[in-house]
C-alpha cells in the first residue's frame, strides 16, 4: 500500500510504471495528482507499507505555486457614451485561489489596474466621433491573467450644436440698463439681452414732461391747460 499526504490532504490513487533508470527491477515508479490545502511551503509525505504495521516513509519540503489562470471576464459592456468619454463595466471573474483585480486596456495603450471590488472604468479625453477598443482581463494573487481578454468596441458621440444666443431673450418693461434681465427672467436663469437693444418703457397717459422746453422756449407745467 502506498499513499502520499500533504498535511490533511491524502491521495491513494496512483499510476504505476516501470522502475526509474538505475533502480532495481523489483521496484516501480508511480505518479499521483492532488491539490495542496494552500500555496507556499508544504511538506509531502510518501509512505509505503512493507508488511502489516511497518512503513517506509519519505519526507520532502516543497513550495506550492499557483499556475491556474482566473476565468475570462464576463459581460463586458460600454455605457454612458459622450463626445469625449465612455464608461465600461463587466461581471466578476473567478479563480481557484483568489483574485487581485482587473486590468483595463484602451486602444492597446497603457494598462490600468482596478481592485477586485471595482468592475467599471471611466475613459476620458477622447475625440468626438472616434472609434475605440477596450479589453479587460482578470489577474489573480499569483499574477496569472485570464487566458482570453474580454474585448468590445464603441464610437463616441458627435459634439452637441452650439446654443442659440438669442433664445429666451426678453425685454424688461421696468426699464434699467442694457443687458439686465427682468427679475422673473433672472430666476429662470435666462440669458441677458444683447447690448444695444433699446429698453421699452411705458409712459402713463397725462404724465408731465417736467424740465423739458417747448420749441418756443416756454416751460410746460404738469397738469395745467393753456
Amino acid at each position: 500500500m502506498v499513499d502520499v499526504s500533504i498535511e490533511d490532504t491524502t491521495s491513494s490513487s496512483f499510476t504505476f510504471g516501470p522502475p526509474p533508470p538505475g533502480v532495481t527491477n523489483w521496484s516501480a515508479s508511480w505518479t499521483t495528482s492532488m491539490r495542496p490545502p494552500h500555496l507556499g511551503p508544504v511538506q509531502v509525505c510518501s509512505r509505503a507499507e512493507r508488511e502489516p504495521g511497518r512503513y517506509a516513509k519519505i519526507l520532502r519540503d516543497i513550495t506550492v505555486v499557483d499556475l491556474i489562470p482566473p476565468s475570462n471576464v464576463p459581460n463586458l459592456a460600454v455605457g454612458t457614451i459622450t463626445a469625449t468619454s465612455a464608461k465600461v463595466s463587466w461581471g466578476a471573474a473567478t479563480d481557484n485561489d483568489g483574485l487581485a483585480g482587473y486590468e483595463v486596456t484602451v486602444d492597446g495603450g497603457t494598462t490600468q489596474r482596478t481592485t477586485i471590488g471595482t468592475r467599471s472604468y471611466s475613459i476620458t479625453g477622447l475625440q468626438p466621433l472616434s472609434n475605440h477598443t477596450v479589453s479587460v482581463v482578470a489577474i489573480d494573487l499569483a499574477g496569472n491573467r485570464s487566458a482570453t481578454p474580454a474585448t468590445t468596441s464603441f464610437t463616441t458621440d458627435a459634439l452637441p450644436p452650439p446654443p442659440d444666443v438669442d433664445a429666451g431673450l426678453i425685454l424688461d418693461p421696468d426699464g434699467g440698463r442694457h443687458g439686465q434681465l427682468a427679475p422673473a427672467a433672472r430666476q429662470r436663469g435666462e440669458l441677458p439681452r444683447l447690448p444695444g437693444r433699446r429698453d421699452l418703457r411705458p409712459v402713463r397717459a397725462g404724465a408731465a414732461l417736467r424740465g423739458r422746453q417747448r420749441p418756443s422756449g416756454q416751460p410746460v407745467h404738469g397738469g395745467q391747460r393753456h
